[in-house]
């Protein structure tokens, strides 16, 4: 069967997963917006198909179940998804692609020293900011008013994001330091670690998963008019971190274990 054939006829599936999945939520809001069910069938029509179908099925499966089921609700919930969902089928198909298969040992050292630098020091000035004692004089003083609130956490998305990296950086490390299971061999005076598996599927995922909330802050705060007001910091924390950390737990476990499955079948044609 053709290439392409077998690419529009996995994307309907995963379209199709994207109408089903929800359903095993109950459809109950709370629920979907934790575990986040059609997040899965995009991220994996990205890996499998490539970026122009994760980003086609992203993008169309939460207008299309909000047409035919109502949930979730076309404006702003469903519009706003639409650009999220597509982030991710976007961002998974074209840095799978992308990422390639053998890595250079002291490159995947330069990672993960990166990366472990980077975490390091954004998480030390997240809690700087909650600790500093010009911050905690500031918040005893000062009165709020309609133009200024003190936040209560004011690092608290560096320390998030700041633990992000961390786990990339030691996720880098250990496969450093496992090298040799990955296959690693002398090419050209240079060790290189095949970079095969959940090593290549797990950065994607984080990767893809962190930007694709970041587009759908970005697409309430313009749905929002730029209206600070209307849809506040707070609201993307929550709504992007704090009530999606059981999904986003969900994800991380079973997408490369999908994945594992796939590749082993053979079905994986992003390559």
């Amino acid at each position: 069967m053709n290439k392409h054939v077998k690419k529009l006829i996995y994307s309907a599936v995963f379209l199709a997963l994207c109408m089903v999945l929800p359903f095993l939520t109950g459809q109950i809001p709370q629920i979907g917006q934790a575990l986040s069910p059609m997040h899965i069938p995009v991220l994996l029509c990205g890996f499998v198909c490539g970026w122009p179908w994760g980003l086609a099925v992203g993008f169309i499966a939460p207008l299309l179940r909000s047409l035919i089921f109502q949930m979730p609700p076309m404006w702003p919930g469903a519009v706003a998804m639409a650009f999220e969902l597509a982030t991710y089928g976007f961002t998974s198909g074209i840095l799978f692609k992308a990422l390639p298969s053998k890595i250079r040992l002291m490159n995947a050292a330069a990672v993960s020293s990166f990366f472990l630098a980077l975490g390091a020091a954004v998480t030390a000035y997240g809690f700087y900011l909650n600790q500093a004692a010009s911050y905690a004089l500031l918040k005893n003083i000062a009165l709020p008013s309609e133009d200024f609130v003190p936040a209560e956490n004011p690092g608290k998305l560096c320390v998030i994001f700041g633990l992000i990296a961390l786990s990339l950086g030691l996720f880098a490390l250990i496969l450093l330091r496992t090298r040799a299971v990955l296959g690693a061999k002398k090419n050209g005076g240079f060790e290189i670690i095949e970079w095969t598996g959940t090593a290549r599927v797990l950065p994607v995922l984080i990767v893809s998963m962190i930007l694709g909330r970041c587009v759908w802050g970005l697409a309430r705060f313009v749905i929002a008019g730029f209206n600070t007001t209307a849809f506040p910091f707070s609201a993307f924390v929550a709504g992007a971190v704090t009530t999606a950390i059981p999904g986003i737990i969900l994800h991380i476990v079973l997408i490369p274990v999908l994945m594992a499955a796939l590749a082993r079948a053979k079905l994986v044609l992003n390559d």
